[in-house]
């Protein structure tokens, strides 16, 4: 698992997360040492489908691969 920092220039910028969380599924080295990871998104229960929606477990994350 890792959390990172939200990317403020991207179309996904409408989350008022103030980190985002990922599992992590691989890591990869390239030649120069450089290291990628292979993450599926975890997501609050306001940036699914549930929206704005009462949900009773705020601290609750949902794991998606991005299709509705």
């Amino acid at each position: 698992m890792i959390c990172t920092k939200p990317n403020t220039n991207d179309k996904w910028r409408r989350s008022k997360s103030e980190l985002w969380y990922a599992y992590v599924s691989g890591l990869h080295k390239d030649r120069r040492g450089d290291i990628t990871l292979d993450v599926f998104w975890l997501y609050e229960p306001s940036d699914t489908t549930l929206g704005d929606a009462c949900y009773p477990f705020q601290n609750e994350l949902f794991l998606s691969d991005n299709c509705s």
